[in-house]
């Protein structure tokens, strides 16, 4: 049963007489009477039914004597102090565990509210158009809010919900220059929908807070408890906090400052998504994992470090941080998502593309460089971290320039960097071991690739489609370059396979069309003798030479491709330049000249089998010698051609290899200003070859300034293309900061390393 009761001058009266006994039996209660309270009873509590006062500072009574029957105060009721025109500082007393809907709205001079740890339960709009409202304190954990605060409008149960029927905090701190909200030490959770709206920022009804103030106890941020607070511009979250809920934060554009706390673990789905001024994010060292498109649409984000700590990179996380230059990785990641290099495929009922899945979709496409450092401690750079499905022409990759490895990192995944169309110079450090499948894969910006000193393993396609890699070092220690590892690197001229590889698989070099100076060092095994066939029913399917071979549509585009092997070299493997197809086809092997020497004792079946362009063999032994060598058959290419013996190979001499000029670029890949900058810079060291053919070295060694030797940061014995202005780009070493010049010049040999040439000084002197 309810009953409402004007408590009138002789109640008061009565009243005021058994005040002292009651103060004296709990000194907390607050008594207030008279026409400025209404009650409801139920339940044996009271509910503030009505407030028509006109006090500037009002506190929820605690307890109220109505017909002499004292009762305790639980709720204050719906619209209870709707439209009040003179509060200004509310205090809702400890023993109120639930405000009513709408029990404040339209408080237009209410400007500080404290509500108890008691309150468990706000109900919808109930600070509605409190548009003065500058600071909100909350002590206690208040029940998740409805879900409808973010409905801009939708048809529910027979009727339209919008937010502006269930926002808490619909259009407050709208007129005042900050609204701050302080969580208090005994909350632990923010609650869900808190202070989340709808609206857009035009129609200026959203919650409009400035500021957050988290206490030690609190531990988790709820789902869309900050959405839309365009106003919201630093924010620092709390120490203990280790969840940060969904959409929490989705569409603070104003924010432009985030610090994680020391503590937090998880960043939720969308927690940051659309925060598009956010340019300076710190994520703290305890940090776990971020889940899917975090932080998508975070366009002003520049500069992003990953702790150690974090483990796993979820969908989209970074997706569409255009304006992102610098990352720093230094956390061993999880595998992103293999559907983050689909271009678009039905799977499980719906179609996936790359956009949905890739970590950093259309990251830095509006900076001028986007560089990538993975730190000390990062062993494996994960599987399809920069990987997207989609064409160049999108312009929706993520836009990395340049790559940074430390010295720790011994793998690189498959599909790491997979489409990063703007990757220009790469310099793989020396203790990588493995390059994965597709790693590197149509990285058509691509123009050089230097593989590290310990580097054996390439995958199969790991550089597939880099059609702009001109310069291409792979060095000793290298081991395998697996099936169609090299295939359509177009633009690729010289190639040299060191002693060390001891297997080419098929189509390694495949549609190499610009390739003219091949140099075999090793002792390779036999390849497929598919390589030869035109077409061929096997093992279920049709196996054709563009399957199989090693060099299937090399050097056709060059004026010739000269092959020359080692002096370590005893066999020619069988159908390592053969193809099945016919010459108008114009996809063989365009092996025009090849240079054998006397160490050969084999050539294997079909070695050179349909190398139409073939007319010059150049033998560094005798006839008697040739006679000797055993050559299998299908080589009639090679053995149908008129013979050099006793040819010896010309060298270039140091003054037909002239060193031109030295520039040097910082990790970043900006040029420097006559300095060698801390860190790893990368030399690039322009050349003039004026001889037609032969070997030439070049030295680059490093000095301090005050002119002490302090080493080679690199010998080059590599053969240098003929004729022609050329450059090298190799890294230097100077995380000490000791170096200060540069110095290129030509030597003679690895066991006498004097120059022999005037060196080109950098800084110039």
């Amino acid at each position: 049963m309810k009953r409402s009761t004007w408590l009138r001058g002789f109640l008061l009266a009565v009243l005021l007489l058994v005040l002292p006994v009651i103060a004296l039996a709990e000194e907390t209660a607050v008594l207030q009477d008279g026409p400025d309270w209404e009650y409801d009873i139920a339940d044996g509590v009271a509910v503030v039914k009505k407030y028509n006062g006109t006090d500037e500072t009002v506190t929820i009574p605690t307890e109220a004597m109505i017909d002499g029957v004292r009762y305790r105060i639980r709720t204050i009721g719906p619209m209870a102090f709707q439209g009040n025109e003179t509060m200004k500082t509310l205090i809702v007393s400890e023993g109120v565990t639930s405000i009513g809907m709408g029990a404040f709205r339209d408080c237009t001079a209410l400007e500080t509210v404290t509500v108890a740890q008691s309150v468990k339960s706000v109900g919808n709009i109930a600070f509605k158009n409190c548009v003065n409202l500058s600071s909100l304190t909350i002590n206690g954990d208040w029940d998740n809010l409805s879900s409808n605060s973010i409905r801009a409008e939708e048809f529910y149960d027979g009727g339209y919900k919008h937010s502006y029927d269930y926002s808490v905090f619909y259009n407050t701190g709208t007129n005042v220059d900050s609204f701050e909200v302080t969580f208090g030490p005994e909350v632990t959770r923010v609650p869900d929908y808190l202070f989340a709206t709808s609206d857009g920022k035009g129609s200026n009804v959203y919650s409009h807070v400035t500021a957050i103030h988290f206490s030690d106890g609190v531990t988790e941020i709820g789902a869309y408890a900050f959405f839309r607070c365009y106003d919201l511009q630093e924010l620092a979250i709390g120490k203990n906090v280790d969840t940060v809920g969904s959409w929490s934060f989705a569409y603070d554009d104003g924010l432009t400052r985030t610090v994680m706390g020391e503590n937090t673990l998880t960043i939720n789905e969308r927690a940051f998504y659309g925060c598009i001024r956010l340019s300076d994010l710190q994520l703290n060292r305890k940090l776990r994992t971020v889940s899917d498109f975090a932080f998508e649409n975070c366009y002003s984000l520049e500069n992003l470090t990953i702790p150690a700590s974090v483990t796993q990179l979820k969908n989209g996380a970074f997706k569409n941080c255009t304006w992102l230059s610098s990352l720093v990785i230094n956390a061993n990641l999880a595998d992103c998502n293999t559907h983050s290099a689909q271009a678009g495929e039905f799977y499980d009922g719906g179609y996936k593309h790359s956009h949905d899945f890739s970590v950093f979709h259309n990251t830095g496409t509006n900076a001028d460089n986007f560089s990538v450092t993975f730190g000390s401690g990062v062993k494996r750079v994960p599987a399809y971290l920069f990987a997207t499905g989609c064409p160049i022409e999108d312009n929706v990759y993520a836009h990395v320039k340049t790559v940074v490895f430390s010295d720790t990192v011994e793998e690189i995944a498959p599909y790491a960097f997979y489409a990063c169309y703007d990757l220009d110079n790469l310099a793989l450090s020396d203790n990588i071991y493995t390059v994965g499948n597709y790693a590197f894969a149509y990285d058509t910006g691509m123009r050089s690739a230097k593989l590290g000193a310990n580097t054996q393993h390439i995958n199969p396609y790991a550089f597939l489609g880099c059609t702009r890699l001109t310069a291409l070092d792979l060095r000793d220690n290298l081991e395998t370059i697996g099936t169609h590892a090299f295939e359509n690197c177009t633009a690729l001229k010289t190639l040299l396979i060191p002693a060390s590889v001891r297997q080419l698989d098929l189509c390694a070099f495949k549609d190499c069309s610009g390739l003219s100076d091949v140099t075999i060092h090793a002792n390779l095994a036999d390849f497929n003798a598919h390589s030869a066939q035109a077409g061929e029913f096997y093992d279920s399917g049709y196996k054709h030479c563009h399957d199989c071979a090693v060099f299937y549509n090399t050097g056709n585009s060059a004026t010739g491709m000269s092959v020359t092997f080692g002096s370590a070299v005893t066999k020619i493997p069988a159908y390592i330049f053969a193809s099945g197809n016919p010459k108008e086809n114009d996809q063989y092997c365009h092996v025009s000249t090849v240079m054998i020497p006397d160490s050969v004792q084999e050539i294997g079946a079909g070695a050179f089998c349909n190398c139409y362009d073939l007319h010059s063999v150049l033998y560094t032994g005798t006839e008697e010698e040739w006679q000797a060598v055993t050559i299998g058959e299908n080589n009639g290419s090679l053995t149908d051609l008129r013979m050099v013996f006793a040819y010896t190979r010309p060298t270039v001499i140091p003054e037909a290899l002239q060193v031109l000029d030295i520039t040097v670029r910082d990790s970043s890949g900006r040029l420097t200003n006559g300095g060698i900058p801390e860190g790893t810079a990368l030399a690039s060291i322009r050349l003039k070859n004026i001889s037609n053919t032969g070997d030439a070295m070049v030295m680059l060694a490093a000095y301090t300034a005050e002119g002490q030797y302090k080493g080679l940061c690199y010998v080059s014995v590599e053969e240098f293309p003929a004729g022609g202005i050329f450059s090298v780009t190799v890294p230097v070493d100077n995380k000490d900061g000791s170096i200060a010049q540069l110095k290129a010049f030509t030597v003679g040999s690895l066991s006498d390393l004097r120059p022999l040439s005037s060196p080109v000084v950098y800084p110039a002197a």
